[in-house]
């Protein structure tokens, strides 16, 4: 009995170690992510990376916090106030943005599995589908 008790502390233990977040190195990352660091925001540095929940958090000195997944493509661009380098944004994304908000930039765009949301240096929130369709105001 006494055992059992070890036992299911010690895996009750290990779920909560396991379930924490986790700083790591940049060094750590995957490739691509590394890769898309580099190209997207060469000479920021990184000030943590952090592995949570079988995602990889970035933030950056700048401000800026990117989002990768397990195979470390992106997710989540959020720039705060700074504008999302334009080789991240799908052209058609992009083109909308000029055209319908000449005097706006967006600052954060995330990635799901249908769709892409968009918020603008105005707080306004777009919905595009995955061929970069505007779809609604969110």
């Amino acid at each position: 009995m006494k055992r059992l008790i070890v036992l299911a502390i010690g895996l009750i233990a290990m779920n909560v170690f396991a379930s924490c977040d986790r700083t790591i190195t940049v060094n750590d990352l995957p490739k691509n992510a590394q890769q898309f660091i580099s190209a997207y925001f060469p000479g920021i540095e990184t000030l943590s990376v952090k592995f949570e929940d079988g995602e990889y958090e970035v933030v950056l000195s700048n401000g800026t916090e990117v989002e990768f997944s397990r195979k470390g493509e992106w997710k989540d661009v959020d720039c705060h106030t700074l504008p999302v380098p334009a080789g991240i944004i799908p052209t058609a994304i992009a083109s909308y943005v000029l055209e319908k908000f000449p005097n706006n930039f967006i600052v954060k765009i995330a990635k799901e599995r249908n769709q892409y949301e968009v918020e603008l240096n105005n707080d306004m929130d777009l919905v595009f589908d995955p061929n970069g369709n505007f779809l609604h105001v969110d």
